[in-house]
């Protein structure tokens, strides 16, 4: 896609000190920690990263309490099925935590039941994070919480990729942060929402895009996001700006698959989302400037909300909620009326939202668009839903229906 700054390589510190320096990486069995599942493994953790850049996991359970990997320091697995398994952790508190310019992957994290994080940073920079397999922590499987007063100074650079969450709260939670890619993942069974990025939704909602209090340049691609029929999202992004979704896979949310809530300057492509109770697709709340194109949409979700008048069941869905220049184009939109009877929505746009333009999407049969409670309008060719679409605002934002994906500013400034 043209008009996109390349994904950014992570350098770690860790990578570069190997190079540079003769401190071979320092295998933790190798200063008396025991795979065995029971024996406190967290003094030898320490005292490998005082003695080395790279901190080797082996084969085997080792059981320790919540330690840190400290900034410019890597943690991987040596082996095939080196686990930390956590033995003491603080009630809402984190099992591992991550400095800047640090790294940990390959390695299996097992909770036990634990409420808790597996993992957390906080105001950092610069991390990686992939090829975990994490499982039996009852918060976020993966958090970035950057609460800090100087953001978006604080957390700034990041990738979380290649990871398998199954059963947290949340597989993984960016919280005010900038500059972060999120792809490749595999959240499942989450019971809340499977990818979840934040902003403070109160300062957006005053300030617009001149908020300072936003998450923001976060691209979240070709992770898979499958449920139990719990989770409210699939994926989702609240107080936001330019936010990338792009080719994931959602399924089974009990609200919504894919969803932008406060959210500006963002692009909705490629995704396929079947089987949310609500919709597969949303734009909810005073979201501006937002582009979908070019997903697959599944509405079959097999129950109907209790509130049927509000909480339709959509392909794509728009709320009332003073949304502002929306282009919906080149989707497939699929209405599954084999196991239910209840009315099902192609796609639902609701009353006070300005600018908004479907083109070239495909409908089945029997799959119908409607407009507030206007009769339902034809999904054939091209559909302008009201008279504001050629207004100099829309035209700002989408020169042309063949607009490109909104920029995302992963690289250093």
């Amino acid at each position: 896609m043209r008009n996109r700054t390349p994904i950014p390589r992570i350098l770690c510190a860790c990578v570069l000190t190997t190079l540079c320096h003769a401190v071979p990486p320092i295998d933790i069995a190798s200063l008396g920690a025991r795979p065995d599942c029971i024996s406190e493994s967290k003094p030898f953790l320490d005292l490998a990263f005082s003695l080395a850049d790279t901190v080797l996991v082996p084969d085997g359970c080792f059981a320790t309490s919540a330690f840190s990997v400290p900034a410019g320091k890597s943690l991987r697995g040596q082996g095939l099925n080196g686990t930390l398994s956590a033995l003491t952790v603080p009630v809402g508190g984190s099992f591992i935590d991550v400095g800047s310019n640090a790294a940990i992957r390959s390695l299996a994290i097992r909770g036990g039941g634990k409420d808790a994080n597996a993992i957390h940073t906080g105001p950092v920079h610069d991390i990686l994070i992939e090829k975990l397999n994490i499982q039996g922590f009852l918060e976020d499987g993966i958090n970035c919480t950057n609460t800090g007063e100087n953001y978006p100074t604080e957390f700034r650079g990041g990738v979380i990729r290649e990871n398998v969450v199954l059963n947290a709260g949340r597989g993984i939670f960016a919280d005010y942060c900038y500059r972060l890619l999120i792809s490749g993942n595999t959240l499942s069974n989450s019971s809340q929402s499977g990818i979840f990025a934040s902003g403070d939704i109160d300062n957006v909602r005053v300030n617009g895009p001149d908020s300072r209090r936003w998450c923001s340049d976060i691209e979240i691609v070709g992770n898979s996001a499958v449920q139990a029929l719990s989770a409210d999202e699939g994926i989702w992004a609240s107080g936001c700006n330019r936010v990338l979704f792009k080719d994931n896979y959602v399924e089974n949310a009990l609200d919504v698959g894919i969803d932008c809530e406060f959210c500006f300057n963002s692009t909705i492509e490629g995704n396929v989302a079947k089987s949310a109770r609500n919709a597969e697709i949303s734009v909810y709340y005073y979201s501006n400037n937002i582009l979908i194109r070019k997903n697959t949409v599944f509405n079959n979700h097999p129950s109907q909300s209790s509130d049927p008048a509000f909480w339709v069941s959509a392909g794509i869905w728009v709320t009332k909620h003073q949304n502002r220049g929306i282009l919906i184009q080149d989707n497939a939109i699929h209405c599954d009326y084999t196991k239910t009877s209840f009315a099902r929505r192609g796609v639902w746009i609701m009353e006070s939202d300005e600018d908004v333009v479907l083109n070239r999407n495909s409908f089945d049969s029997g799959c119908p668009l409607n407009y507030a409670n206007d009769p339902i309008l034809t999904a054939s060719g091209n559909v302008s839903i009201n008279d504001k679409v050629a207004t100099p605002y829309f035209r700002s934002v989408f020169p042309t229906l063949t607009e490109t994906t909104h920029n995302i500013h992963l690289n250093n400034p």
